[in-house]
C-alpha cells in the first residue's frame, strides 16, 4: 500500500501536480513513518512547492533513518542553496559526493553554489565533473559558460553557451549570454544577431532586451537604446538595470533633466545605490544645482564614507559654490586616504589660495608638482608660475 501512495505521488509530481504529490507522499509517510524512501519524496513534494525549510526537515528525517542516501544530501543541499545558504549547501553536496562521486547533481548543485560565492574557478572544476558524468545537461553547461565569463574567459564561455544550446536551442539565456560573452569581445554586430535570438525566443526576456539596449547605444544607436529599454520597463517597470541604463544614454544626449528622473525612480526602488547617487549629483553639479547636488553626494557617503569619488566631487561643488573651507575639508580626507593624488592637491591648493590660506596653497601646490602625471606636464607649468607668484607675495 505504501507502495502504492508513492508511485502516485511520483506520477503526480512528474506531471507537476505537486500539492496532490505532496498528498501522496504525506499518507505514505502516516503508514510507514521509518521508510527512508517516503521521507524523501516528501522532501522533493515540498521542495517542489518552494517549502525549502519543510523539504530540508523531510530529508533530514530521511537521513536518520539512512545515512547512507547520497540523493537526500543532494536535495538537501539544493535546498539549502535555494535558501542562499550556500556553505552549508556545499557541506550537503561533499556528503552526498562521499557516498557516491557519480552524483551529478551534487557536482552542478555544489558548482553553482561556489559560483554564488564568486569562487568561479572551484565551480568551473565542479561543472566539469559533472558534465563528465552526465554531459546532456544544456543547464550546467550554461552556468558553466557564466562563471567562465566571469573570469573574463570569454571565448570558453562562448563555447559551453554553444554545447547548452546545441542541447537546447531554445534555451533564451543562453543566448542573451553568450551575446554578452561576444560583446564584451568587442564583437558586437554578432552580439546583437544572438540577443535577437533570445528575445524571438523570449519576447518578454528582459535581461535580453537590457543587453540589446546596452548594444545599441554601443553602437550610437541612442533612441533605439532608448527604446529597448522602454520595452524592458513595460516588463518590468522596477528593474534598476533598466532605468540607470536609460539614465545614462539621456545624459549622454543631453537630455538631463529626463535622466536625473530616471536615476530619482531607480533610487526611489533601492537608496543604498551609491553610484547612482553620484550620477545624479554630478547632472545637477552640470546644472549648477549645486545643493541638490551635494545631497546626492552626502547621499553616496552615507553609504560608503569611504567612497572617495563622491568626496572629490562634493569637494569640487563646494568649491564652486565659493564655500573653500569646507572643500579643503573634502580634500583633505580624500588625501589622508591616498596622499599621491595630485589632481587632489591641485584642487587643495587651488582651495587654500581662494581662502587666503597662501601658505598651505603653496604647500599643496608643491605636493601637486611632486606626484603629478606625464599628463600635467602643462599644468605643472602653469602651477610653478603661480608658486612663484604666491611666494613674490
Amino acid at each position: 500500500m505504501v507502495s502504492s501512495w508513492t508511485n502516485k505521488g511520483i506520477c503526480l509530481g512528474n506531471l507537476g501536480r505537486h500539492e496532490e504529490a505532496l498528498d501522496c507522499s504525506s499518507k505514505a509517510i502516516k503508514m510507514e513513518s521509518t521508510n527512508a524512501e517516503v521521507w524523501y519524496n516528501n522532501g522533493v513534494n515540498l521542495g517542489n512547492l518552494g517549502r525549502c525549510a519543510e523539504a530540508i526537515d523531510s530529508y533530514d528525517r530521511a537521513l536518520e533513518i539512512d545515512p547512507k542516501m547520497g540523493l537526500a544530501y543532494t536535495n538537501k543541499g539544493a535546498n539549502l542553496g535555494s535558501m542562499n545558504r550556500h556553505k552549508e549547501a556545499i557541506e550537503c553536496f561533499d556528503r552526498a559526493l562521499s557516498i557516491d562521486s557519480q552524483i551529478d547533481h551534487a557536482w552542478f548543485g555544489k558548482g553553482n553554489c561556489l559560483a554564488a560565492l564568486n569562487r568561479h574557478e572551484a565551480a568551473v572544476e565542479c561543472y566539469n565533473k559533472g558534465l563528465k558524468i552526465n554531459p546532456r545537461n544544456a543547464m550546467n553547461w550554461y552556468n558553466k559558460g557564466n562563471s567562465l565569463a566571469a573570469l573574463g574567459h570569454h571565448k570558453e564561455a562562448i563555447s559551453n553557451y554553444d554545447s547548452a544550446l546545441e542541447i537546447n536551442p531554445q534555451m533564451a539565456h543562453a543566448w542573451n549570454n553568450k551575446s554578452n560573452s561576444l560583446f564584451a569581445l568587442g564583437n558586437p554586430e554578432d552580439a546583437m544577431d544572438c540577443c535577437n535570438k533570445s528575445i524571438d525566443i523570449e519576447s518578454a526576456n528582459v535581461m535580453a532586451l537590457i543587453t540589446k539596449g546596452n548594444i545599441l547605444e554601443h553602437l550610437d544607436r541612442h533612441e533605439e537604446a532608448i527604446e529597448s529599454y522602454n520595452r524592458a520597463l513595460e516588463i518590468d517597470p522596477r528593474n534598476l538595470n533598466a532605468l540607470v541604463f536609460k539614465g545614462d544614454v539621456l545624459e549622454n544626449l543631453g537630455r538631463h533633466q529626463e535622466a536625473i528622473d530616471c536615476y530619482g525612480k531607480a533610487l526611489e526602488i533601492d537608496g543604498t545605490l551609491g553610484d547612482v547617487w553620484n550620477r545624479k549629483g554630478n547632472i545637477l553639479y552640470g546644472l549648477s544645482r549645486y545643493e541638490e547636488a551635494i545631497e546626492c553626494y552626502d547621499m553616496t557617503l552615507t553609504m560608503d564614507v569611504r567612497d572617495m569619488t563622491a568626496q572629490q566631487n562634493k569637494g569640487t561643488c563646494l568649491f564652486a559654490m565659493e564655500h573653500y573651507e569646507e572643500a579643503i575639508g573634502c580634500f583633505e580626507t580624500i588625501l589622508e586616504n591616498d596622499p599621491t593624488l595630485a589632481s587632489v592637491w591641485y584642487n587643495k591648493g587651488l582651495a587654500e589660495m581662494n581662502a587666503g590660506r597662501t601658505r598651505s596653497a603653496i604647500s599643496s601646490f608643491y605636493q601637486f608638482i611632486t606626484t603629478a602625471l606625464p599628463e600635467h606636464e602643462v599644468l605643472v607649468k602653469q602651477v610653478s608660475d603661480v608658486i612663484q607668484e604666491l611666494e613674490g607675495d
